[in-house]
């Protein structure tokens, strides 16, 4: 019988440094304050809105969103975003705002 030749892996005699191990990058939060995602409670503690939620709006309410937007610009100087503007809209809607 034959003896086999084991063919030797050409990459073992070259130094490769093993890869890096895998990190996980968190988003950073916002820095301004036009994109708030927080709301202090009545006890003085914050509560981060964790909940995601699509909306799709039609056209019509989308430039009333842009209009409010704007509004709110000008008389605060402040930027805000379409996400607080319907958190607020929520926090303060009752049944009879819908029925």
């Amino acid at each position: 019988m034959a003896k086999k030749e084991e063919k030797a892996n050409p990459l073992m005699a070259m130094n490769i440094p093993p890869p890096p191990a895998p990190t996980i990058e968190r988003s950073k939060e916002p820095e301004t304050p036009t994109q708030q995602t927080s709301q202090v409670t009545g006890e003085g503690q914050e509560e981060k809105a964790t909940i995601e939620l699509s909306l799709y709006l039609r056209p019509a309410q989308d430039d009333k969103l842009e209009e409010l937007r704007r509004a709110y610009k000008s008389r605060t100087h402040r930027k805000i975003s379409a996400n607080e503007i319907m958190r607020r809209l929520i926090e303060r809607a009752t049944l009879d705002d819908i029925l």
